[in-house]
């Protein structure tokens, strides 16, 4: 027993002299360069106090040693970023620091692990940012979830370039903003509204377009809304969104569509696809076997002008619609397929009340509605492959027609050929003229050069916010306000001009574009004294008396200026046309204030110019009824040799150039109610 006792003492005291042995660091010389070549110094000195320049990056041993990685200059030397051991050991917390321009991607194992942020900013995108969209788990129990960051190891993977996903989809690093998604079925980027792209033929993912332009391979388009799809230099509409395009929503419930712009079947692909060509104002569009599509033709499209709403739903054949304006003639729209005796599939075209359903056996089926509702003149014709109609007979061949009042009526083919010289008046809606006359602006450069010379101040260029259909809510809400404060002499050019001033396009960029009917606060509008004078306003006739469409925000602070009190904090207009409707009874007052001084000072209304009145009107409105009649010093004349300093806080300015951008609106005919309509055939 002793002799264990001994023999168990003395293995202890091996052990422990052991460990005292290897628990003594040794005591390192830093500035001795034959250290760097020992592996043990390597791997267990303080590598924070290492002196960097006799360090052989590329020795794999360096990086078995933790304190390596606290070191924040080694993430700046080239050489660290080209031996695999460091990507081995790093660890995870430590890729936030990276610099991803000199990482070897194919070295890091697990890219779930990269900072997607950082790799985006250090690759030029400054303002880009990538987001995960399924949550990860906090448990071993949680569902509808992703361990790590929320992906599978290999679901993304990062290069020098881009980001790929393993389902095919890839993003180049540009220098635009970009807000990416990854989920685990697709790669998303949604880029700021009114955002002109160029994007690599190479890139594919999913576009949630905002109002861009883009060009992809030979693609140019402008994508208004919805989720396209962009794979292998080909645009698509993706399957289950609404999309809207050159002015059409196009929707399929079962698969992708492609879009192409020659304005003909497409026929490298037996696939949905919608063929639209703007210049000679064609669709063509045709659906894959088994597919179901829609096209809704939206009030600013270029290829129909609409009198009521009007779409077509498709499941077989090919659906060409065609612009004859420059003929006098109304739309043509032919259908085309090949009869199946059991086709039970329907083509539907809904032209306001009036509906023309065509099954895929060669029936046809009219429904109207009562002359109470409009609906857009259009002909049809429905024929087989070979040019033979489903209409009348061989001998008799017919058309549909439907007019301007849901009226429909089938013609024999040589009926529409005499028919053809004879019109209607076409009373497009007025929202309508004036995106198709805001595009038509840039053609004024020689009136808005002279404009500029005379007041000595740039244009507005406003037309930019009244050229789409996204902005239809807008252009209607001027329209019918500027039609109830006609009686004050308040026209449409000026109220536009003067809104935008004051600040109409900060609001449209910075909210009214995710949502139309979204809350719009006072300072907008310049209306920050609203609160205090909204009873007034209702008690002297500019405002009706049912307008409680402002709700006011908290504690209203006060800065008093020359003759003028701003209220700051002022509230919140229900959506943009009411904050327009306030803003055009505040102009109506200052207009009728200026007035009344402008006569106490010897001058009548009849002495005055419209531009004089309008001058100074937002004179007064700019900087206040005291800084208006200080500045109008017995004289209404504009001034023409001020020293104009092009700011915010320069009446003389300002009011100059609402007067340039109101008289360029008059000029490009926008508000004109007066030109003389499209004619279409009857």
């Amino acid at each position: 027993m002793s002799k264990m006792i001994k023999f168990l003492i003395y293995v202890f005291i091996l052990l422990y002299l052991a460990s005292f042995m290897y628990s003594q660091t040794p005591s390192w010389d830093y500035n001795k360069a034959e250290n760097y070549k020992n592996q043990n110094f390597l791997e267990t000195s303080d590598a924070t106090r290492w002196d960097v320049s006799k360090v052989d990056w590329s020795n794999q041993a360096i990086f078995n040693n933790p304190s390596v990685y606290q070191r924040k200059d080694i993430y700046k030397i080239p050489q660290v970023y080209k031996n695999p051991s460091f990507y081995k050991n790093l660890p995870d917390d430590k890729y936030g620091s990276l610099d991803y321009k000199q990482v070897e991607y194919d070295k890091i194992d697990d890219h779930r692990k990269i900072d997607g942020n950082k790799y985006l900013k250090d690759l030029g995108c400054t303002n880009c940012r990538i987001a995960v969209r399924l949550p990860s788990c906090k448990d071993s129990k949680s569902t509808n979830c992703l361990p790590n960051n929320g992906l599978e190891k290999g679901t993304l993977e990062y290069s020098n370039k881009g980001i790929s996903h393993k389902n095919g989809y890839y993003v180049s690093v540009s220098k635009s903003d970009a807000w990416i998604e990854a989920n685990p079925q697709v790669l998303a980027v949604t880029f700021p509204p009114k955002k002109q792209l160029n994007i690599p033929k190479t890139d594919s993912f999913i576009l949630q377009a905002t109002n861009n332009e883009i060009y992809y391979g030979n693609i140019y388009a402008k994508l208004e809304a919805g989720n396209f799809v962009l794979k292998d230099g080909k645009l698509y509409v993706k399957r289950d969104s609404n999309s809207l395009i050159n002015g059409l929503i196009v929707n399929s419930r079962n698969s992708d569509v492609r879009l192409d712009f020659g304005g003909q079947e497409c026929a490298d692909c037996r696939c949905s696809c919608v063929s639209m060509d703007r210049a000679k104002k064609t669709v063509v569009s045709s659906v894959s076997d088994g597919a179901s599509q829609s096209i809704k033709f939206n009030a600013n499209n270029p290829f129909i002008k609409l009198q009521a709403p009007f779409e077509i739903s498709q499941t077989f054949g090919t659906i060409t619609v065609q612009n004859r304006d420059r003929m006098d003639f109304i739309p043509d729209i032919l259908m085309k397929f090949d009869s199946k005796p059991n086709g039970k599939n329907i083509n539907s075209i809904t032209d306001g009340g009036t509906i023309i359903n065509v099954r895929q056996d060669g029936t046809v089926k009219t429904i109207a509605s009562n002359e109470n509702y409009r609906s857009t003149p259009i002909v049809v014709s429905i024929e087989n492959s070979q040019g033979v109609s489903y209409l009348g007979t061989i001998n008799e061949p017919k058309k549909i027609i439907i007019g301007d009042k849901s009226n429909i009526a089938d013609l024999n083919y040589n009926e529409i050929v005499r028919l053809q010289p004879s019109r209607i008046y076409f009373s497009g809606q007025e929202d309508v003229k004036v995106m198709e006359k805001a595009r038509q602006a840039y053609k004024f450069k020689e009136a808005k050069a002279e404009i500029e010379a005379k007041y000595g101040v740039p244009v507005n260029d406003v037309t930019l916010y009244l050229n789409d259909y996204t902005e239809g809510h807008l252009i209607k809400s001027i329209i019918s306000v500027s039609d109830n404060y006609n009686r004050f002499g308040i026209s449409p050019e000026f109220l536009t001009a003067a809104a935008f001033k004051e600040g109409l396009n900060f609001f449209m960029d910075q909210k009214y574009y995710s949502n139309p009917n979204i809350a719009m606060e006072a300072a907008y509008l310049g209306v920050h004294d609203f609160p205090v004078n909204v009873e007034k306003l209702k008690r002297d006739g500019f405002l009706r008396q049912g307008f409680n469409q402002f709700t006011t925000l908290g504690q209203i602070k006060t800065t008093t200026l020359i003759g003028m009190t701003r209220f700051d904090n002022a509230g919140d207009f229900t959506n943009v046309q009411y904050a327009i409707e306030a803003f055009a009874a505040s102009l109506a007052e200052r207009k009728t204030d200026f007035l009344s001084y402008a006569r106490s000072q010897g001058y009548g209304k009849n002495q005055l110019s419209q531009e004089q009145i309008d001058y100074w009107t937002y004179v007064s409105y700019n900087c206040g009824k005291g800084c208006m009649r200080s500045r109008f010093n017995e004289n209404p004349e504009i001034p023409k040799n001020t020293k104009t300093v092009g700011t915010r806080t320069d009446p003389d300015f300002n009011s100059k150039r609402v007067l340039t951008t109101a008289e360029f609106l008059k000029k490009g005919g926008l508000f004109d109610k007066t030109i003389s309509q499209q004619i279409a055939l009857k």
